[in-house]
C-alpha cells in the first residue's frame, strides 16, 4: 500500500471518528481567532447547523446578533465584524438547545496604542504541565496568544485533544490564539488542527500560513508542514510578507512565528529539517531586520541572538523539557515550563521570559528599525505560476501573491476597503464612501463635479456646472457655462437671446 493511500486512509478514519463523537449543542467552549481592531471570529464545535452569537457592550444588554450557518467540520464559525477598537465586549453563543455562559473580548488596536501579548508552545504529553503555564498566562491578562505548535503528542487521538481542549478552554473564549503547526500535527493530526484552528486568510495566506498587523506590529505565521524550501509558494509568500510589511508606514516591528527554531542547542538543534529552516530565511529576516522569531520544537526556553536577530525558543508549554546545551550564539536558557510576555510601546518591544510560577527568567527590549536600510533590495517577489502540490490550480491561485490585499469589500458598497481606509472612510458603514474624485467618473457624493465625464440622469446635483457637455433637461446651476443651449434657466425667456453659443446663432437665424 502506497504512503498516500495510507495517508489518505489516515485521514477519512480521523474524520469519521470527530463526526462519530461530535453531538448537537455546543460541546466545547468556544475558541477566539483572527483578531482585528473590528472584530473577531469566534468557533465552537458542534453538529448543528447553525446557531447564533449574541454581543454587546455590556453583559447585561448583548443587543446584537450575528447568525451563523454552514458546519465546517464539527465546527461552527461566525465573525462578529464592525466593532469599535480596544473595546471590550461580551458575547454568548447559541446552539441547539444550548446557551453559553457569557463571555468577553477585547478588540485590537490602533497602530499608535500599547498592547501585550504572549507567546507559547508545545503543549502535548502533560496536561497538568500546561495548566500550570496556562494559569500563569491568565494572570498576566494577554490581548492574544501565540501558539507555536505540538498542541498534542500523537494528533490523530480525539482524546489527547480532549485533554488539550480541557485545559486550553480556560483561555480560548478569552483570548484569542495566533497558531502555527507543529511537527506532532504532521502526520494524520492536520484535520483536527483544521478543525479547531481555522486560521485566518490575510494577505495571501492559505489556511496554515497567514499574516496580518496588530497595533504597529507585523506577524507572519509559517507552516512547517508544507515545503518551505527556496522558490516555493511558502517561501516566496513570505518574502511578499517581508516586502508589504516595509511599505506600511505604521508597522515599526516584524514578528515570525514558526515550529522550527533557526537557532536552538539542543535536541533538535542540527536536525536536517531545522538547519535546512536555517538556511533558507535567517538571510531574509536578517536583510529585512525582523526583530524577533518565536518557536518551539526544544521543550526549553532559549534565547540566541545572531547578527542582531533575536531567536526564543519557547517549547516549555506542558512537553517533556530537554536540556540545552548552549552555543556562542545562545544568551539564555533554561530547562523549564515557560512562556513570554510581549509588551509592544512605539518602537520599543519588550520581553520578559516566565516560569509556569511566574517568576522571571530574563528580561530583555528590542529597539529595532525594521524595513531600514537594506529592506527588500535584491530580492524581487516572484509571482508564483508553478503548481508544486499538482491541484491544478497555480501557487500564485492559492497563496494569493500579485494579488492587492485590500481588496475586500466589506460593507458591500462596491468600493473595496483599502480604497475608503485610505480616504477616511468607514470600510463598515455601507453609507460611506470614499471622498476622493481622483478618476474620470464623479463619486456623486460631492458638491462640485470635477469631472469630464457626466453623472447624472435627470439632474445635475452639483451647484456648479464645470462640464463641456450638457446634462440634463433641468440646468440647476446658477451659470451656464456649457457649449449646448438647454433652455432652463437663463434670464432669457424662451426663444430669446441665451449666453451659450447655441442659443446665439439661433436667435440671428430667426431675425
Amino acid at each position: 500500500m502506497s504512503k498516500s493511500t495510507i495517508a489518505a486512509l489516515t485521514t477519512l478514519l480521523v474524520l469519521v471518528i470527530n463526526f462519530s463523537i461530535a453531538q448537537a449543542g455546543i460541546t466545547q467552549d468556544p475558541i477566539l481567532m483572527d483578531l482585528t481592531k473590528r472584530g473577531v471570529t469566534v468557533s465552537w464545535e458542534t453538529l448543528d447547523l447553525n446557531g447564533t452569537i449574541d454581543y454587546g457592550e455590556t453583559s447585561s444588554n448583548l443587543d446584537q446578533t450575528v447568525d451563523v450557518s454552514g458546519n465546517d467540520g464539527g465546527m461552527l464559525r461566525g465573525k462578529i465584524e464592525c466593532l469599535k477598537p480596544d473595546t471590550k465586549y461580551y458575547y454568548q453563543i447559541h446552539s441547539g438547545n444550548d446557551t453559553s455562559d457569557v463571555y468577553y473580548f477585547f478588540t485590537g488596536v490602533e497602530p499608535e496604542a500599547p498592547f501585550m501579548f504572549i507567546a507559547y508552545g508545545d503543549t502535548r504529553t502533560n496536561k497538568e504541565d500546561h495548566q500550570q503555564v496556562v494559569d500563569a498566562i491568565i494572570d498576566e491578562h494577554p490581548e492574544f496568544l501565540m501558539h507555536s505548535g505540538d498542541f498534542v503528542e500523537v494528533s490523530i487521538f480525539v482524546w489527547e485533544w480532549n485533554d488539550f481542549l480541557d485545559v486550553f478552554d480556560d483561555l480560548s473564549p478569552y483570548v484569542p490564539v495566533v497558531p502555527v503547526m507543529g511537527n506532532h500535527e504532521m502526520w494524520g493530526g492536520q484535520p483536527f488542527y483544521r478543525k479547531y484552528f481555522s486560521t485566518p486568510d490575510h494577505n495571501g495566506g492559505d489556511s496554515s500560513i497567514y499574516a496580518f498587523q496588530y497595533g504597529n506590529t507585523y506577524f507572519i505565521n509559517m507552516d512547517v508542514a508544507q515545503l518551505y524550501m527556496t522558490g516555493t509558494a511558502q517561501y516566496n509568500w513570505v518574502v511578499e510578507q517581508l516586502e508589504l510589511a516595509a511599505e506600511i508606514p505604521s508597522v515599526k516591528h516584524c514578528v515570525v512565528q514558526a515550529h522550527f527554531p533557526p537557532y536552538s542547542a539542543s535536541n533538535h538543534g542540527t536536525d536536517t529539517d531545522v538547519l535546512l529552516f536555517r538556511d533558507t530565511y535567517t538571510p531574509l529576516f536578517e536583510q529585512y531586520h525582523v526583530d524577533v522569531v518565536f518557536s518551539g520544537h526544544d521543550h526549553n526556553y532559549q534565547h540566541s541572538e545572531v547578527n542582531g536577530i533575536h531567536y526564543i525558543v519557547t517549547g516549555g508549554g506542558g512537553a517533556p523539557r530537554y536540556g540545552v546545551d548552549p552555543e556562542s550564539w545562545t544568551v539564555a536558557w533554561e530547562k523549564t515550563l515557560n512562556y513570554i510576555r510581549i509588551d509592544v510601546t512605539d518602537d520599543t518591544m519588550s520581553l520578559t521570559a516566565k516560569r509556569a510560577d511566574g517568576t522571571v527568567i530574563e528580561q530583555f527590549d528590542i529597539v529595532n528599525d525594521f524595513g531600514g536600510p537594506g529592506s527588500g533590495e535584491e530580492l524581487p517577489v516572484p509571482c508564483a505560476d508553478g503548481d508544486y502540490d499538482e491541484d491544478g490550480l497555480t501557487d500564485g491561485e492559492e497563496y494569493g501573491m500579485c494579488t492587492d490585499p485590500y481588496i475586500a469589500d466589506t460593507d458591500g458598497d462596491t468600493y473595496n476597503d483599502g480604497e475608503e481606509v485610505e480616504a477616511g472612510s468607514d470600510p463598515c458603514d455601507e453609507n460611506s464612501i470614499p471622498q476622493t474624485d481622483d478618476d474620470t467618473v464623479d463619486d456623486d457624493d460631492d458638491t462640485v463635479d470635477d469631472d469630464t465625464v457626466d453623472d447624472d440622469d435627470t439632474t445635475d446635483d452639483d451647484t456648479v456646472d464645470d462640464d463641456a457637455v450638457d446634462d440634463d433637461v433641468t440646468d440647476d446651476d446658477a451659470v451656464d457655462d456649457d457649449a449646448v443651449d438647454d433652455d432652463d434657466d437663463d434670464s432669457t425667456p424662451t426663444g430669446g437671446d441665451d449666453d451659450d453659443e447655441i442659443g446665439r446663432a439661433s436667435c440671428r437665424e430667426r431675425v
